[in-house]
Order: structure tokens, then sequence, then C-alpha cells
């Protein structure tokens, strides 16, 4: 079950940068706010 693992990995890498990008995204627009 090396494929289900690896692609799980995957997922969660994809999920931590969209994560990222909507935190430095979100700062962007406090700061601009402010």
């Amino acid at each position: 079950m090396e494929t289900t693992r690896q692609s799980h990995v995957r997922a969660a890498l994809k999920h931590a940068r969209t994560r990222l990008l909507t935190l430095s995204a979100f700062r962007k627009v406090v700061e601009d706010y402010d």
C-alpha cells in the first residue's frame, strides 16, 4: 500500500501549502487594511 500512502502524503502537503498561501494572503490583506 505504498501508492496510497504516497498519495496521502501528497494531499497533506498540498493542503498545507494551500493553508500557507491563504495565511500569507490574509496577512497581506490585514497589513493593507491597516
